[in-house]
């Protein structure tokens, strides 16, 4: 089952919207267990507003002692499992990392977004050369004004 992680070390950059948008879509179709390993607790928070899709659930981790096992768990239990991960590196963000199968990097379009995308894709080759696998990565582009456009887009227009 696939682990995908949200981080980023900066806080505020979309990682548990990011979160709910994919793991509300996979819902659609498949099994998905989300794990809140942010200490805020927002993607918990939101789960409690009003009743999840059948296929959704999501659980608060119990910290860097626990989330592989709580990973290991989930994988059980559902297709997917989505973490979102709290807004600074540290151990539990390391130990997730390391058991994922692709980490998602929501960054804005400010400098200080683009330089934490950059560290934490250097956090997550470090996890690769350690585990001697390759952990795929990609930034998403998040929190971005509708007046910036890409060559692409602009090519497209």
């Amino acid at each position: 089952m696939p682990v995908i992680s949200f981080a980023s070390s900066k806080g505020g950059a979309g990682k548990t919207t990011s979160a709910i948008i994919l793991g509300t879509e996979l819902a659609e179709g498949a099994s998905v267990n989300m794990i809140d390993a942010d200490p805020a607790q927002r993607l918990l928070r939101w789960s409690r507003l009003s009743p999840l899709p059948k296929n959704l659930s999501v659980m608060a981790s119990g910290g860097e002692r626990s989330i592989q096992a709580e990973i290991d768990d989930a994988k059980t239990r559902a297709a997917f499992v989505l973490i979102d991960l709290e807004g600074s590196a540290s151990r539990l963000t390391s130990f997730a990392i390391a058991e994922s199968d692709l980490v998602i990097i929501p960054s804005g379009e400010e400098q200080q977004d683009a330089d934490a995308a950059i560290d934490t894709l250097a956090e997550i080759m470090m996890e690769s050369r350690a585990r001697r696998r390759d952990i795929p990565a990609a930034i998403l582009l998040a929190r971005t004004a509708a007046a910036v456009k890409s060559k692409l887009e602009r090519h497209i227009h």
